[in-house]
């Protein structure tokens, strides 16, 4: 069994539980304070769950299902599934999802899709869009909205005012009634002083209820020697999804790569 994404929903002030997705195709509801699994779901068209999010009302977990191309919402007391919105929507076309999140009232998915477009004799990568469905549509949801958005996007995260933050080669915040974004923070296109461009190796979501979305991030110190390692530096970036604020931490040398960090649920 190879753990795949999970997600820490509090149900009530008395009882906290783990949701966590499994090769090929499981979704565990672990009690944390018991350390014991108490229910085991099985995920359609699973080989392996990307991305879960749970319902604002803890009631269902989204999953990235089916090699990413669709999502599915499996209700967490009975197992049932409840949604589904497949993301090849379009004629002759393939598409690959990596992010999604939903709305802070529940009743919105909003993905970001990479289409190609299928001829007999070559593939046409398509232009990255933002597809919105309504999460009361059930099994056959349909794309009420739909925009543009730059590539190379490979997380979503709604901030508590309902804005949606998209993280690629720079932080976008995007208008999902209009599809209008804008750059919130600047990463490839940064400018702060003494340091290099950053990178980052953000491509997997975890999802937490403490409501702060961090990322580790790579740069060098340009005002140290070249031959000095401790120039080399790992950085935390947060972003408050109730503030909408963001920070950088100059968190430690580089001596390993670090793939993905939540922060405590005292926000400390």
């Amino acid at each position: 069994m190879m753990l795949w994404g999970a997600a820490l929903l509090s149900v009530s002030s008395a009882k906290e539980y783990m949701i966590v997705g499994a090769r090929p195709d499981k979704l565990y509801v672990i009690d944390i304070k018991a350390r014991k699994v108490e229910k085991t779901f099985t995920i359609p068209d699973s080989t392996a769950p990307q991305n879960i999010v749970i319902s604002p009302d803890g009631k269902i977990a989204y999953v990235g299902t089916n090699h990413l191309r669709s999502i599915v919402g499996i209700d967490l007391e009975s197992g049932d599934v409840v949604f589904r919105a497949d993301l090849d929507y379009k004629d002759d076309e393939r598409t690959w999802n990596y992010g999604f999140d939903i709305s802070p009232d529940g009743s919105e998915i909003y993905s970001y899709d990479i289409p190609t477009k299928i001829y007999l004799d070559r593939f046409e990568s398509r232009e990255p869009r933002l597809s919105v469905f309504r999460t009361a549509d059930g099994l056959e949801a349909k794309p009420v909205r739909e925009f543009p958005l730059p590539r190379r996007i490979h997380l979503l995260m709604v901030a508590k005012s309902g804005a949606l933050y998209a993280m690629g080669w720079d932080f976008y915040k995007v208008d999902v009634q209009t599809g209008k974004y804008e750059i919130a923070y600047p990463l490839r296109n940064w400018t702060q002083k003494n340091l290099s461009q950053p990178d980052a190796l953000a491509f997997w979501p975890s999802w937490d209820n403490n409501g702060i979305f961090s990322t580790p991030i790579f740069y060098a110190r340009t005002d140290m020697a070249k031959d000095n390692m401790e120039r080399f530096r790992t950085g935390l970036l947060t972003l408050d999804l109730k503030t909408e604020k963001f920070d950088l931490i100059d968190f430690q040398s580089a001596p390993e790569v670090l793939f993905s960090s939540v922060i405590h649920p005292d926000r400390k």
